[in-house]
């Protein structure tokens, strides 16, 4: 591997990091870049990069890359201030439901848990 392939593997390790980070905190991924003076768009760019790295070293199959990252739909500009109304846990997950989540929120949580 030549330089620039170190370099990049580097960068990759400190992005899964931070999505991971993320993922495991318990808020928006807005909320998470907001404390972190992160722009979401960097945020979605690392996550894409952590995932092609994952499909390229075979790591995970695609299927099980987008069931571990899953891009929720956004709830609009409140965010997920309303009550929650429902919470699961499963040995990989916590997931949180709270009031005005759609279908479309509902059904992407329940396929990113599927496993």
């Amino acid at each position: 591997m030549d330089a620039n392939g170190v370099k990049h593997e580097a960068k990759l390790a400190g992005w899964t990091e931070r999505v991971e980070e993320c993922r495991k905190s318990g808020l928006s991924v807005r909320e998470w870049c907001t404390e972190r003076g992160v722009s979401v768009a960097t945020y979605y760019r690392w996550e894409r990069e952590v995932l092609s790295g994952m499909e390229r070293d075979g790591k995970e199959d695609k299927a099980e890359a987008e069931r571990r990252f899953v891009e929720i739909p956004e709830l609009g500009t409140g965010g997920c201030r309303g009550r929650m109304v429902a919470e699961m846990e499963t040995a990989k997950a916590r997931i949180r439901v709270y009031e005005g989540a759609d279908a479309e929120v509902i059904r992407a949580l329940c396929e990113a848990t599927s496993c």
